[in-house]
């Protein structure tokens, strides 16, 4: 299994490719990224709620609140981008999505690691 730190890298990439998407006017190469980071990210939080699981994370079902927020902001805001074709929208959303992740593993997913660590569990692999 994909560490999470692991995984987060590879959903900054995802995003990354996304906004290289964005230089071009080729809508539909950019919905096809766009698609493809939602779908990454949903993954993403499946995979870091069955570590919180795993950990018995006291916190899960406010964590679990907030990546269910965000997917819907995000599915909102990709739909707005590919009905509009509007690179400031675009731009603002990159933005918005930028300042979320950055936030959220500073915070949120900084707990988990600290509860991680408090249990002195190195990887998920040692609680089972």
């Amino acid at each position: 299994m994909t560490s999470i730190h692991e995984h987060q890298a590879l959903l900054v990439d995802t995003l990354w490719t996304l906004a290289d998407s964005a230089a071009f006017p080729n809508w539909g190469a950019l919905k096809r990224a766009v698609d493809d980071a939602s779908r990454f990210a949903r993954s993403h939080f499946a995979q870091e709620e069955a570590v919180m699981e795993a950990l018995f994370y006291p916190d899960i079902d406010h964590h679990r609140q907030q990546h269910l927020a965000l997917t819907i902001e995000v599915t909102l805001l990709c739909d707005e981008i590919i009905r509009h074709t509007d690179h400031d929208h675009l731009s603002r959303t990159l933005t918005f999505l930028e300042h979320w992740f950055q936030h959220h593993v500073e915070t949120s997913d900084r707990l988990i690691s600290e509860w991680q660590l408090a249990r002195q569990v190195q990887s998920i692999g040692d609680l089972v």
